[in-house]
């Protein structure tokens, strides 16, 4: 069975006005619609809701997109029959966001997974097959404000112990399963040493295929016991104001066969000065595999891959203890971030922060408080 993946699409900025006034030529060019046609499945990561008529967005952190019904249309004109929903924006405009996504995939004649109704929807594979094999789709992604962990709707969660469960079965039942993932850090072409042995587990209970996307940007890849992972694939489509020729504009589809458990990779270009997506050719393309070499030289290697991990955190590092000291208002904090301010952290105060997130009855119930205050009418302190 031939199928193809992609990573992230969000129907926005040009994008979404070609979409709009049904110009999907400008959208993706016409070699693209022709491999796509070529093959049995093909898999794109939907990263918004479709939702015409929602117009609340849900409280959250970070920016709350969506697209509307048009992009069906030209999900169709792409041969696109399959898109994943497990992923941090799909229920960004709540339940009823969701739930037009869902009915709009089902008069589409487009499957979908990785989202539901309940926990048990959302933890569904898709289940495909031909005359030679069945195949099993798992679609997870990190926790953020899109997974659910009840009868809640939202976006199928890593959770370990049902991740086991659910690619054991899938094993059990089908002869190749693919686990595609959402998640990792934004714009870092690096899974960090906890995504390794996530992914390099993944297989050892049964995957034999684990993609991931979020951080958009490409990453490398690694053959693991004779099966493949790939670390992140970019964005798929995603035009962002400003955003041209940057590591955001470049990506790459994987063309798998599952019979032989082959991939061949596809690299591509996309909402840069040029809004069409188009594969890379010659020099590019040669410059593109380049790099990802580079990328996968570091990823076989523990040690270059913590060190990477290191050098982000040391990067990141007063943005995310900003969120922890006690300057008041957005111009204190940015001042803290540029390291213009000092850090007013004590150690003591460090070491019960950590304590919280990494202790696992800590953090149950550290989540657990924050959720309650969250739904709780009173604004004030329990």
């Amino acid at each position: 069975m031939k199928i193809i993946i992609a990573g992230d699409f969000c129907p926005y900025n040009r994008v979404q006005e070609f979409i709009d006034v049904s110009e999907f030529e400008n959208v993706v060019s016409n070699e693209v619609v022709k491999l796509f046609s070529n093959m049995h499945y093909s898999i794109v990561n939907l990263e918004c809701p479709v939702a015409d008529s929602a117009q609340t967005n849900i409280d959250k952190v970070g920016p709350s997109i969506k697209t509307n019904s048009k992009v069906f249309d030209f999900l169709k004109y792409l041969n696109v029959n399959v898109v994943t929903l497990s992923n941090n924006h799909i229920m960004d405009y709540g339940d009823k966001g969701l739930f037009s996504t869902i009915q709009g995939c089902k008069d589409a004649s487009i499957e979908y997974l990785g989202a539901g109704k309940s926990l048990k929807q959302a933890r569904e594979p898709l289940l495909i097959s031909d005359k030679n094999q069945k195949v099993a789709i798992i679609n997870i992604s990190e926790n953020e404000f899109s997974t659910t962990s009840d009868d809640s709707p939202g976006a199928n969660p890593l959770d370990l112990v049902n991740n086991y469960y659910d690619i054991k079965a899938a094993k059990r039942n089908n002869d190749y399963v693919i686990v595609i993932y959402h998640g990792g850090h934004e714009g870092y072409k690096y899974p960090s040493p906890r995504m390794k042995k996530i992914f390099r587990y993944f297989v050892d209970i049964g995957a034999d295929l684990v993609v991931c996307h979020h951080s958009h940007c490409y990453s490398g890849y690694e053959v693991y016991k004779n099966k493949n992972i790939y670390y992140g694939l970019g964005n798929f489509i995603f035009d962002w104001p400003s955003i041209h020729n940057e590591a955001w504009n470049y990506g790459y589809f994987i063309e798998v066969d599952t019979l032989t458990n082959s991939v061949d990779i596809h690299p591509y270009i996309q909402s840069s000065d040029s809004v069409t997506l188009t594969l890379l050719k010659e020099k590019n393309r040669l410059e593109f595999f380049d790099d990802l070499n580079a990328l996968n030289d570091v990823i076989q290697d523990d040690e270059k891959l913590s060190d990477m991990f290191h050098n982000l955190t040391n990067q990141r590092l007063r943005g995310y203890l900003s969120i922890l000291q006690p300057y008041p208002g957005y111009l204190l904090t940015g001042a803290y971030k540029r390291g213009v301010l000092p850090n007013l952290l004590s150690k003591s105060k460090i070491l019960l922060q950590l304590n919280l997130i990494r202790c696992e009855a800590h953090q149950d119930l550290y989540i657990a408080s924050l959720k309650m205050q969250l739904n709780s009418k009173d604004e004030g302190l329990k």
